[in-house]
């Protein structure tokens, strides 16, 4: 069984905001597992620009709650074990983060009954 389908069985997660998420922004997905190695969200991530944005997604038990962080792609020789610089953080459920990361669909054209399309 696919990712994709795990979490829609288990309702963790709206399957078009997920869907959004990882085609018209490039995310990339991996499950998250409670200590007892049960599924307990998703973890999302993809580079841009020289950072790395990461969404966290975390089941029912948490109410389907989402925190997101932009962090600095940069690696410091002098400090290697140092952990990124967050550029931006915020939380959330699954949707107010969706809505900050997606640009809008554009809602279709309200023709009147009966005209037509002329603009191409």
């Amino acid at each position: 069984m696919d990712l994709l389908s795990e979490l829609e069985r288990r309702g963790v997660i709206e399957d078009e905001l997920l869907h959004r998420l990882r085609v018209e922004a490039r995310y990339r997905a991996l499950p998250l597992l409670d200590p007892d190695g049960q599924f307990a969200g998703l973890h999302l991530h993809r580079f841009v620009l020289g950072q790395v944005d990461v969404v966290q997604v975390w089941g029912e038990p948490y109410n389907f709650h989402a925190v997101r962080s932009q962090l600095q792609n940069a690696f410091n020789p002098s400090v290697p074990l140092a952990p990124p610089a967050a550029v931006n953080r915020d939380g959330g459920s699954l949707a107010e983060i969706a809505e900050r990361l997606l640009s809008p669909t554009p809602e279709p054209p309200n023709w009147p009954d009966g005209a037509v399309d002329r603009s191409f």
